[in-house]
């Protein structure tokens, strides 16, 4: 897709319910288009996305301004490059409020990037909670939910994380075969690098399950950049119609 790229923050107030798996497929379809993308670990104690991808992903600090500073101005960088933020639910807080004393969502949309907020939904009080709070502090934020199969699912899920209006759809992650779960969560690992040339421990059954999941994930990703296609259009439109020549 052509233009500015998008800033997805991938996140979650919980630990452990795959939203650094997100953050890899999401960095990886960027890779896998052969268009350019930067990547941000921010888990404050154990690395995570930067040890999967650690020619892509850097792992940034926000205990000090310096830090702060040096992650939001590439995030409103105005460049061609995609960017994705593995945010760790304990840099969660700290991330969103920088976030709003710096106004990041008219700063981004000021440069024509669309900034999605993947949150991995649960039923638990505190995700439904946060998610609510997070929504009416970003009103002009993108929030796309994800269900992770792998940690909880069912029509309950859709009704209390429902997809945004303007043709967005949830990220559905499937779950995974124990056996192929053992071989993407060794550090490092690239999904599209396994692809091509696939290790010794994926065997062809796993090749394939590997490969069904990828391009279902790829597919999933490239409806939600529609949605936002369609959106900057109408967008655009509308702020047409009301300011003719």
């Amino acid at each position: 897709m052509a233009g500015p790229a998008h800033v997805f923050i991938v996140c979650s107030p919980r630990a452990r319910v795959g939203k650094t798996l997100v953050a890899r497929l999401i960095c990886e379809f960027y890779r896998a288009s052969g268009r350019p993308v930067e990547a941000f670990d921010l888990e404050p104690f154990e690395a995570g996305l930067s040890e999967f991808l650690p020619r892509l992903a850097t792992r940034v600090s926000l205990a000090n301004t310096r830090g702060e500073m040096a992650l939001f101005d590439r995030l409103v960088a105005d460049d061609e490059a995609g960017k994705v933020v593995d945010l760790g639910h304990l840099a969660l807080e700290k991330f969103f409020s920088v976030a709003a004393d710096i106004d990041l969502a008219t700063e981004t949309r000021r440069r024509g990037i669309s900034t999605l907020v993947m949150y991995i939904a649960d039923q638990t009080t505190t995700t439904l909670n946060t998610y609510r709070i997070l929504r009416e502090r970003f009103p002009a934020l993108v929030f796309v939910p994800v269900y992770n199969d792998a940690f909880a699912r069912g029509p309950e899920l859709r009704r209390l994380f429902p997809a945004p209006a303007g043709g967005f759809v949830p990220l559905v992650v499937p779950q995974l075969s124990t056996a192929l779960r053992g071989v993407i969560d060794r550090r490092p690992f690239s999904f599209e690098s396994a692809r091509r040339k696939p290790p010794p421990q994926l065997t062809p059954p796993l090749r394939e399950e590997l490969d069904a999941f990828v391009k279902r994930m790829f597919r999933e990703l490239r409806e939600v950049e529609l949605a936002l296609l369609m959106d900057r259009l109408k967008t655009s439109l509308a702020e047409g119609a009301g300011h003719p020549d």
